[in-house]
């Protein structure tokens, strides 16, 4: 019995209803790509056109990061060479001149951000021959306007890089 049914070919079977449906479906969709495309376009930071094409695929696998204690010499392979060095009371600090929030291969600030390219200085401190200290120079309040303060912040490392403090567990507790 079952042998004998006839199976209708979809093409044919469709009527007008289904074809407008089908024709409205399929421009809702091109209309959607268009927009998520176009977004993806003109999704850049405003002080910095340009700034998510360029620097996209910055993470912690292409960025490298500074960390306290590390030598003159593992710094240097980090950010490069100091513009300038200065003395302070405690030991050297090196200076430098940040690109795109960029000190070498160290980030400073994500792509995006309200501080991504308002940077314009680096300071790395060291007592004896290890880092003890990292500023930025930027501006005091974001965004950065003509005529904005700039001060001198803390700096704690590569914001790509999660920080995981591992607090050894004591045998008393």
């Amino acid at each position: 019995m079952a042998a004998n049914v006839a199976i209708t070919d979809v093409a044919v079977a469709m009527g007008p209803r289904n074809r407008r449906r089908l024709t409205g479906g399929a421009i809702s969709l091109a209309v959607i790509a268009a927009l998520v495309f176009g977004g993806s376009l003109f999704n850049r930071s405003a002080g910095n056109p340009g700034s998510s094409a360029t620097h996209a695929g910055r993470s912690a696998a292409n960025t490298k990061n500074i960390i306290f204690g590390m030598s003159p010499t593992q710094v240097e392979q980090v950010v490069g060479r100091p513009k300038k060095v200065q003395s302070t009371a405690q030991g050297p600090c090196w200076l430098y001149r940040p690109r795109d929030s960029m000190v070498g291969a160290l980030a400073l600030s994500e792509v995006g951000s309200e501080a991504y390219g308002s940077e314009d200085g680096f300071k790395v401190c060291f007592f004896g021959s290890a880092v003890t200290q990292m500023f930025v120079h930027g501006p005091k309040r974001f965004p950065a306007r003509p005529g904005s303060v700039y001060v001198w912040r803390a700096f704690s490392g590569n914001p790509y890089y999660t920080v995981v403090v591992k607090v050894p567990k004591s045998a008393g507790h």
